[in-house]
């Protein structure tokens, strides 16, 4: 998996993480890269100062349906559960 998954992206590949166990904080963030990316993007455009109309159209097409990016850290169960779950298995194994 990429550093940075769209979020049906990671519904698709971790489809039983994505259903079955809770995720990190994280997961509800936009990726850092991304919105650095984002700011970036935003302050090139700025410079470009007379879009021609044409291309202003095809870039908000590509824009309106785009999801941010999420971590890596979206796509994986959230460190407390695995520890909860690991404290629990070794419960159940003592009784």
């Amino acid at each position: 998996m990429s550093p940075s998954t769209t979020v049906a992206e990671r519904v698709r590949g971790n489809r039983y993480q994505a259903l079955h166990l809770p995720l990190c904080r994280a997961a509800a963030m936009p990726c850092p890269a991304y919105r650095r990316q984002t700011l970036i993007h935003r302050n090139i455009n700025r410079l470009h100062i007379y879009p021609r109309p044409a291309q202003a159209q095809r870039r908000r097409a590509r824009t309106a349906g785009a999801e941010p990016l999420l971590c890596r850290a979206a796509a994986s169960p959230c460190p407390a559960y695995i520890t909860q779950a690991s404290i629990h298995c070794n419960i159940k194994r003592l009784h």
